[in-house]
């Protein structure tokens, strides 16, 4: 027999489902519009990084019209790189940039991340992060493959 707390809390998970494809509805019908905000005025403001401008606060790339996000935690592992362009940051240092106080860490979660940057970052292939086995990563530009 079904109760009422039962039906109750499945009305309640299917509202908040459909309140979530809502506003992710939203958000993808957004992100085409302030792609063409950002990229219709100049934008000195942002820095570039190779063929991408590079918005922290607003957490995306952005290449030529293309914005391509990045999450809370890319967007502080490419931050530290950037700032810190063509040294070795150590593996350690950035753990503790990024994870500070969230617990316990594990260093295939940033291998993860810079993963993900690096297939984010793609579309400029001068532009890379560059591991040093045990040590650390770098972002720099790297020398174009022959083939």
């Amino acid at each position: 027999p079904i109760t009422l707390g039962v039906i109750a809390i499945m009305l309640l998970t299917g509202v908040g489902f459909l309140l979530f494809r809502v506003r992710k509805n939203r958000e993808a019908s957004v992100a085409p519009q302030q792609v063409n905000a950002v990229t219709s005025e100049p934008r000195g403001d942002l820095p570039s990084l190779g063929k991408y401008m590079f918005d922290v606060k607003g957490q995306f790339l952005l290449l030529g019209t293309e914005m391509t996000t990045l999450t809370d935690k890319e967007c502080r592992v490419l931050e530290i790189l950037y700032n810190n362009f063509g040294e070795l940051i150590p593996r350690d240092t950035l753990m503790q940039e990024v994870w500070l106080n969230e617990g316990v860490i594990t260093g295939r979660s940033l291998d993860m991340f810079v993963s993900k940057l690096r297939k984010k970052l793609s579309g400029d292939p001068a532009l890379g992060i560059t591991n040093v086995h045990g040590k650390g990563y770098r972002l720099q530009v790297v020398e174009a493959r022959r083939g």
